[in-house]
């Protein structure tokens, strides 16, 4: 199968327009704040009549909400080339990266002056230019007028939902090869990055060998890894969690970033807690598994692009409900991350999207 590459372009234009996507419908609207009344949320009305995302927006803890702040220079994937390392490595990529790093690190300077405390969480260059922080509500308008920002959002936890499978999608045509014009493909050489809630490690889904004896090869060379399984990186290493030639990598974007309220719960480091992220790996990019217990009978299993790697972002914790809740900016910080990491073909991220017949 010949690999088609990720796209940082679409990934910045994607991550774009889910912050325009959420649109609060009459009875969310009134737990909206004084953000709603700036040119943003202006902005974003029209896309009501399309669709909105299921979504809650996280309870203010003595005022403070979480905000995404979005500069009005462009992302560096919306300007250069960052389809491989050796675009996002070039001279005039990386003049434009410090350029953006420089211009960050002198409105974080700025901000005393209209914040009463400054909690700056993520930064993003790659796919969207901004950065997460939490204030006030009343500050979210002080900060919109300063100069070089775009806009100012109200950050959102997005639901997890999913359905279907591979064989309702066609998946076993590309297995068996009866599609003349496409072949057999199986996923083979590709790396699947997905955007969830974790993933359970330990199951033979992501094992490095699948039930016919495939063989997963490493494209990061044998025993390398990232994220969590990379004792070079001081900010996400977790000993415990494992990785293999299969699943080659893990990160934790939202254990440390989120006030969880009681009865909340999420793992650190990007083992799965509630199984959805388990659920959407498998589905993606599982291997085939067979004999698996399921009422009464033992089924053979398979993802869609079985024979593919694995990297895991998690960027969702499990809420009080029981629902899976994705805050924007741990997912914001996740595709960033895919991007420079260099070697992702495609981002697999499923949450709820409905629209309504008019």
């Amino acid at each position: 199968m010949s690999p088609i590459k990720f796209k940082p372009l679409l990934a910045a234009t994607v991550m774009s327009a889910i912050y325009m996507a959420g649109i609060p419908t009459t009875s969310q609207a009134a737990v909206q704040n004084k953000i709603l009344e700036t040119k943003i949320t202006q902005e974003m009305q029209p896309a009501a009549k399309k669709g909105s995302v299921d979504y809650v927006i996280p309870a203010a803890v003595n005022g403070v909400r979480r905000y995404i702040v979005e500069f009005e220079k462009e992302p560096v994937a919306r300007v250069h080339n960052l389809s491989d390392k050796v675009g996002m490595n070039s001279a005039t990529t990386q003049a434009y990266i410090a350029e953006l790093k420089n211009d960050q690190t002198v409105f974080e300077q700025k901000l005393p002056s209209v914040l009463s405390s400054m909690d700056v969480k993520q930064k993003y260059i790659l796919s969207y230019n901004g950065i997460a922080l939490y204030m006030l509500e009343k500050e979210a308008s002080l900060v919109e007028a300063m100069p070089g920002v775009k806009r100012v959002i109200l950050d959102k936890d997005y639901v997890l939902n999913t359905d279907a499978g591979p064989k309702l999608i066609g998946a076993d045509n590309l297995w068996n090869g009866t599609n003349p014009d496409v072949g057999t493909a199986t996923g083979e050489g590709m790396v699947v990055g997905i955007i969830d809630s974790g993933i359970n490690s330990g199951h033979p889904s992501f094992a490095d060998t699948d039930a016919d004896g495939y063989v997963h090869t490493n494209p990061l060379g044998a025993g390398n890894y990232l994220g969590a399984c990379d004792p070079g990186n001081v900010d996400q290493y977790i000993p415990a969690f494992t990785c293999n030639s299969k699943l080659i990598g893990g990160y934790d974007f939202v254990f440390d970033l989120v006030d969880f309220g009681a009865g909340d719960f999420d793992i650190e480091g990007p083992e799965d807690e509630g199984g959805h992220g388990s659920h959407t790996s498998s589905t993606a990019a599982g291997n085939k598994v067979d004999n698996v217990p399921y009422v009464g009978q033992n089924l053979t299993i398979s993802g869609v692009a079985r024979q593919a790697n694995v990297i895991m972002y998690d960027a969702c914790y499990e809420a009080s409900d029981g629902r899976g809740l994705c805050p924007g900016v741990s997912t914001l910080k996740s595709v960033e991350q895919a991007i420079e990491d260099g070697i992702v073909d495609v981002i697999n991220y499923y949450w709820w999207w409905y629209f309504t017949m008019e």
